[in-house]
């Protein structure tokens, strides 16, 4: 690594630090799960006003879209 990008790294990390500060890690970990949950929303109400989709693929879509976030729930096992 060049010493100009060490450089930026070492303030990157020192504005990231100071941005946080008074922040808990539990603090943080609620912000994360609070951006995927609005995330997770969001590909929810895209897949309910796919209007090619019919409601078996609703739900489907919805159980995939849970699993690619690692969710799970039992309502759905047709295996």
């Amino acid at each position: 690594m060049d010493v100009s990008r060490e450089l930026l790294s070492r303030e990157l990390g020192q504005i990231a630090l100071a941005a946080l500060d008074g922040f808990t890690a539990m603090d943080i970990q609620n912000r994360l799960a609070e951006q995927d949950s609005v995330r997770i929303l969001q590909k929810i109400q895209d897949i309910l006003n796919d209007e090619s989709l019919d409601d078996f693929s609703c739900v489907e879509g919805i159980v995939l879209l849970f699993e690619e976030y690692g969710l799970s729930t039992s309502r759905h096992d047709f295996g």
